[in-house]
């Protein structure tokens, strides 16, 4: 079994997050973007994603190798709970 990480979720696709989620893309992984406003100028796909819904979050994050925060630092901690 392979630990080598294949998909990534990026969570927020502000500047930062949406230029993660490129060079992520372009460098070969399985992108997937989540962001609370639906964009669709993306060649991956985006889910539209409500941070206060944990269970939806959680859900998403189990279908990924690894997750990027990209959210501004206030939202990280209940992330990083759920994620736990």
């Amino acid at each position: 079994m392979s630990n080598a990480i294949k998909s990534v979720y990026v969570l927020g696709l502000g500047k930062v997050g949406s230029l993660v989620a490129t060079l992520l893309h372009k460098t070969g992984f399985d992108v997937e973007g989540a962001d609370l406003h639906g964009r669709i100028d993306f060649p991956f796909p985006i889910n539209k994603l409500d941070l206060s819904r944990p269970k939806e979050l959680s859900h998403a994050m189990n279908r990924f190798d690894a997750i990027v925060s990209c959210l501004p630092y206030n939202y990280n901690a209940d992330v990083a709970s759920v994620a736990h």
